[in-house]
């Protein structure tokens, strides 16, 4: 939000990192950021079924697993521990040289994917902007594709999801489609990832992921001959 020129959001094509949002010259005297973050095990599935994204894959060693998972977790983190260093400067009234008074909130894309509807209702109160029933009904229509009643609607959302399809891929297989069931994919990753990938990230990321609520314990995770892997995590 900027000054008296009005508001400006600024996305993620603004900067690669919150870092570089809060770097000088400053954007605007009020900035809110909204730093959206997911499970890396997650993001590492997502990663391995992309066509042609050679850095990771299913066949993968449990080892570059671990040092992709560790460098994502190092980066996210650095970006969460600017926020919130920025945002206990705004509580504490010590904004530095600058006028500029920083917001940071963290949003869980699990969260946000169980409870769409909710969470889009909190931030926007929180940024004090109207959500509009439009959004609103975009929302649970991009997030519960099962919910689409018989009729005109499924035909019209058959034919956007073919729109929007790359390589003949239907919606529920098409890792660029904008539909998803997205309550049922939160932890697809548990099934899509090998048990040493888990292994692996989990291991790399830990501190990271106990800061933010996930599931480190193995023993929920993994069967029991791969708990005692230890780095660089060959195959048993």
């Amino acid at each position: 939000d900027g000054g008296s020129s009005g508001g400006r959001r600024l996305g993620a094509g603004s900067g690669g990192s919150v870092g570089e949002v809060l770097s000088p010259p400053a954007l605007a005297r009020q900035i809110h950021i909204l730093h959206l973050v997911r499970d890396p095990r997650a993001i590492l599935s997502s990663w391995q079924k992309l066509p042609g994204f050679q850095e990771f894959n299913p066949h993968s060693p449990g080892r570059k697993a671990f040092e992709i998972a560790g460098a994502l977790c190092r980066k996210t983190d650095a970006d969460r521990c600017a926020g919130l260093a920025a945002e206990g400067r705004r509580l504490a009234g010590k904004t530095g040289n600058s006028d500029r008074k920083v917001r940071y909130t963290l949003i869980r894309y699990e969260d946000l994917a169980r409870e769409p509807e909710g969470t889009a209702r909190r931030l926007y109160a929180q940024l004090g902007i109207q959500l509009p029933p439009p959004l609103l009904k975009w929302i649970n229509a991009s997030t519960h594709v099962a919910s689409l009643k018989a009729g005109a609607a499924v035909a019209k959302f058959q034919r956007f999801t073919r729109a929007n399809a790359i390589g003949g891929l239907d919606v529920a297989h098409d890792p660029h489609a904008t539909v998803r069931n997205a309550a049922r994919i939160v932890n697809k990753w548990r099934r899509r990832l090998s048990p040493i990938h888990i292994v692996a990230a989990t291991r790399a990321c830990e501190p990271f992921l106990r800061a933010l609520g996930y599931e480190t314990d193995l023993a929920q995770l993994v069967p029991a001959a791969y708990r005692l892997l230890q780095h660089p995590f060959v195959e048993p």
